[in-house]
């Protein structure tokens, strides 16, 4: 069984909160799991998010479901626009938007 590993990010910056409850959502979803990844910025900014993106990453029974990657899409279009930044075992694999 392989694992693929999307990192998604948003534009504007979600904040903390918005990214922990996204992380909530997604985990709903079967053989889904999230990781969070701390800004990485050396100046604090009070504006900006303290999370720089979201790491959703499965095995192949959710890549072969149709239903669950629309509804990851679909969980991903709520919290606004995303873009997701290329990390997985295979680069074919991305989400299809």
């Amino acid at each position: 069984m392989s694992c693929r590993v999307h990192k998604i990010s948003f534009s504007p910056p979600l904040s903390l909160a918005m990214y922990t409850e996204l992380a909530t959502h997604l985990n709903q979803v079967a053989s889904v799991n999230t990781e969070l990844h701390t800004q990485t910025a050396k100046d604090f900014n009070y504006d900006a998010s303290q999370i720089a993106a979201i790491s959703i990453s499965y095995g192949d029974e959710t890549d072969g479901n149709e239903i669950d990657q629309i509804l990851l899409r679909k969980i991903l279009d709520y919290y606004g626009n995303w873009q997701q930044e290329v990390e997985t075992l295979n680069p074919n694999l991305l989400f299809q938007r």
